[in-house]
């Protein structure tokens, strides 16, 4: 575990690359006022400027809240989404961006307590993490299929013929781009087309393991 302190400190300075006199929007809710207080103090100690939003976290998950910011967004340098709800795909934020701002999403909250700040993997080398996924990206960008097996009986097919894949390593250093505070290479697959089974037994959002393996036929 690391300190709140040290853990802002990786995310503005070597994920988001703040510079002097930039604007930073941090938005967050109710149950995360101590990292807003951890983002001012590296604020006033950075020379930046600094926007907080306290956002109620119910509000967050409707949308609407956010996508009525959409022409403040677009005159910020730097948006930082530190809310229990992310709201990466808004059509703000992607209109945001267009304009040159630079975004993270940094859902804050973690199943046992702490807060995202305090875990180790932010202190990651990005460096490493993109040599990595840019191995398995070569693999994908020249695959049309991805088929998915597990031991407990899941055996699925999923379509990304024509899809373009990406990855996340925490950074959003440059103008127009989009960071998320997690380490993977992701690509969407086409909607309609998915087929097979899945025995659901891992870990939901926010909420923990499940207690019986769910099986999901697609």
């Amino acid at each position: 575990m690391i300190n709140i302190d040290k853990g802002i400190s990786i995310i503005l300075h070597d994920w988001l690359n703040v510079g002097k006199d930039e604007l930073i929007h941090f938005i967050t809710d109710e149950a995360h006022l101590k990292e807003a207080e951890a983002i001012s103090r590296w604020a006033y100690g950075a020379d930046a400027v600094l926007k907080t939003t306290i956002l109620n976290s119910q509000l967050v998950q409707k949308g609407e809240v956010i996508e009525s910011m959409t022409d403040i967004f677009c005159k910020e340098n730097v948006i930082i989404g530190a809310t229990d709800f992310s709201f990466i795909t808004t059509n703000a934020i992607q209109t945001a961006v267009r304009h040159g701002a630079r975004f993270l999403s940094l859902p804050l909250s973690c199943s046992d307590g702490t807060s995202l700040l305090e875990n180790d993997f932010i202190q990651m080398d990005s460096q490493v993490t993109y040599r990595d996924a840019r191995r398995i990206l070569n693999v994908m960008r020249g695959a049309k299929s991805v088929h998915v097996t597990t031991g407990k009986g899941t055996d699925l097919y999923f379509d990304i013929e024509g899809r373009t894949p990406g990855y996340f390593n925490g950074k959003a250093g440059r103008k127009g781009l989009i960071g998320s505070s997690s380490f993977e290479v992701f690509v969407a697959p086409n909607e309609d087309k998915t087929n097979g089974v899945l025995y659901l037994d891992a870990s939901f959002g926010y909420i923990g393991l499940v207690e019986n393996t769910v099986k999901v036929i697609f």
